[in-house]
């Protein structure tokens, strides 16, 4: 895999939420968007 590509940002369209401890709200990435499979 080439270094650019693995040092794009994530687009917010990758960015997901879900509600935490306490209400807090926390962002994750999909483990697929991670290792390259959804780019």
């Amino acid at each position: 895999m080439k270094r650019e590509i693995l040092e794009q940002p994530f687009g917010p369209e990758q960015i997901k939420q879900r509600e935490g401890n306490f209400g807090r709200m926390l962002d994750y990435i999909e483990g697929h968007e991670v290792t390259g499979i959804g780019r």
